[in-house]
């Protein structure tokens, strides 16, 4: 699953000024056992370069794909209560 979270609804309006985050629920192999993560990584436009810039990406990994999905809705609720709450999955 992959979603991007925007405060506006338009995902094609201006770029400019919008800040963004990127939620991603993968499953990977780590020494020879499946594992399920979580990543987060946020963007925004940057006047001085004139496009988006990502920042870090945070990987959350679990034993469960339930666990991971928990931590998945928790992260969209709480970006959610920030204002990012429009999705280009909806």
């Amino acid at each position: 699953m992959h979603e991007l979270l925007s405060r506006v609804a338009n995902l094609n309006a201006s770029l400019l000024g919008q800040e963004f985050y990127e939620l991603n629920l993968y499953d990977s192999v780590r020494e020879g056992r499946r594992i399920y993560c979580v990543s987060e990584a946020s963007a925004q436009w940057s006047d001085m370069d004139g496009q988006i810039m990502w920042d870090r990406t945070l990987v959350h990994s679990f034993p469960t794909l339930q666990e991971a999905k928990e931590k998945y809705a928790g992260l969209k609720l709480d970006l959610a209560k920030k204002g990012f709450k429009y999705s280009d999955m909806d």
